[in-house]
């Protein structure tokens, strides 16, 4: 039995982690929920990232815009309850494998757009990706669960009432390499929107 789940898990990772090919889009949808729930990042023989990533929710009402960005609250939180942080390490995951999820949806649609329709804009083709990924009835499980987690970040930040709505943003904020971290000239690049969803409704369980 063990052997039998050990070698479903490593088929399922070498699916995942294949270049696109005929196998890979007909599993789309396993793809997606592989990454959700087993979130991994094959960056062992990658070069060093370039930019951390940073995940907004924006909660607008009739007089202003209250803005939280959850990423770096859970690492901090992370190390603050270490060893014993375990409930922060399955929500990093969850929502680090989430936002993954999110752009790889949005690359792909950018992809077929850019083949579709060859003589658009960048700007284009990634508002018709994001267009169609934020659709309801549309949105990849990542999405969804990005959705879900608007409650949790209102009420952690005792938003009362809870907001009818919110915005979730994606932000690629670039690192400062490493020699120049001592260099007080270097300005870095601002960071980059890599994904903004409409304003859309809140939905939370009443509890």
């Amino acid at each position: 039995m063990t052997i039998a789940v050990v070698a479903v898990y490593w088929g399922a990772t070498l699916l995942y982690v294949f270049p696109d090919n005929y196998v890979r889009d007909q599993s789309e949808g396993f793809v997606d929920g592989f990454e959700v729930l087993f979130f991994q990042r094959w960056n062992f023989f990658a070069p060093p990232p370039t930019a951390n990533t940073r995940l907004y929710y924006r909660f607008p009402d009739e007089d202003s815009t209250r803005t939280f960005e959850v990423l770096r609250y859970i690492t901090a939180a992370k190390r603050s309850a270490a060893p014993f942080n375990t409930e922060e390490e399955t929500v990093d995951y969850i929502l680090h494998g989430s936002v993954a999820d999110v752009k790889s949806a949005v690359g792909a649609v950018v992809n077929e757009s850019r083949r579709l329709y060859p003589d658009s804009t960048d700007r284009f083709h990634t508002q018709q990706a994001i267009d169609l990924v934020s659709a309801r009835g549309r949105r990849p499980a990542g999405l969804v669960t990005l959705y879900n987690y608007a409650c949790v970040v209102a009420r952690v930040q005792g938003l009362d009432p809870i907001p009818d709505s919110v915005q979730i943003v994606v932000t690629d904020e670039p690192i400062v390499p490493f020699d120049r971290r001592d260099d007080p000239s270097f300005v870095p690049d601002d960071p980059v929107v890599t994904f903004a969803t409409p304003i859309g409704p809140v939905y939370c369980p009443s509890t």
